[in-house]
């Protein structure tokens, strides 16, 4: 855009301070030929210390502008005029393409800095949270995972037991049909023995031994079925109690490794959040 510098400078002349007042900034402006300032507005607090006439700083980013006819911006530490700002100059030129100057404009980035600040400073801390559920998580998953293989080791010890208790029963009503032959031919012994008189006394003891014996074996079997029943009610229960257990695990573990996969999404967003405030102004 070509622009006649001294129409330019008598226009923003008059348009500067309702510009400013516009923008509702602190802002600082000027405007030079090649060689001097030949405008300057100072903000409330932006303030270069700059005069009309002055020679334009050979080192200065005004001058920059100038020589490279670009666009240039660059933020001033606090440390340099008193107040944090950041400094945008574009360049001016003639119908020809030719740079006859710079327009600079100096804007207060105190406030900026400051809530960029705190921004950082509390994605900073959101993503350490953040992290620090992702592994409370992540030990959490593990943890129902060591529940869930524990869960099925307990059902399968427990699906053994019942195993064995079918056997013991099975064994239980072989020993009921042994003793309860045995019983009989105790008896039958006992009437042979009888019969025969005199001779069959000895036989007769020992006829009422084997009687006695299976009677007691029975009793034995009785006992230990009534036992084996009310082991089976109990590893019922439990059974039923470690399938619930189990399928509560399943899921918990489920949820527990979708919370964390969730988590992860939130530690990327926190990630690029904090990215992007360290780029801004």
């Amino acid at each position: 855009m070509a622009v006649d510098l001294k129409s330019f400078v008598n226009s923003f002349n008059e348009v500067a301070p309702y510009l400013r007042e516009a923008l509702g900034l602190d802002i600082m402006l000027t405007v030079t030929d090649k060689e001097k300032f030949l405008y300057y507005l100072p903000g409330d607090k932006v303030d270069v210390k700059v005069k009309v006439g002055q020679d334009i700083p050979e080192k200065s980013l005004l001058n920059k502008t100038i020589q490279t006819g670009e666009k240039q911006s660059a933020e001033v530490p606090e440390e340099v005029y008193g107040v944090a700002f950041k400094a945008m100059n574009v360049p001016l030129k003639d119908e020809h393409g030719n740079v006859i100057g710079c327009l600079g404009t100096g804007i207060n980035t105190e406030q900026w800095y400051a809530v960029r600040k705190e921004i950082l400073k509390l994605s900073e801390n959101l993503n350490e949270n953040i992290m620090n559920i992702s592994s409370s998580m992540k030990e959490l998953t593990s943890t129902s995972e060591e529940v869930l293989q524990t869960e099925l080791e307990f059902t399968n010890a427990v699906q053994d037991i019942e195993k064995n208790l079918k056997e013991i029963t099975k064994t239980l009503q072989f020993i009921n049909k042994i003793s309860s032959q045995t019983k009989m031919l105790g008896i039958n012994a006992s009437i042979e023995a009888a019969r025969v008189g005199e001779a069959g006394k000895g036989f007769s003891v020992v006829a009422e031994e084997i009687r006695k014996l299976s009677e007691e074996s029975l009793r034995t079997a009785n006992t230990i079925k009534d036992i084996t029943e009310k082991t089976n009610i109990v590893l019922s229960k439990i059974t039923e109690k470690s399938t619930n257990a189990l399928d509560s695990t399943n899921k918990q573990a489920s949820s527990a490794q979708e919370i964390n996969e969730n988590i992860q999404g939130i530690v990327e967003i926190s990630g690029k959040l904090k990215h992007l405030t360290k780029q801004s102004v």
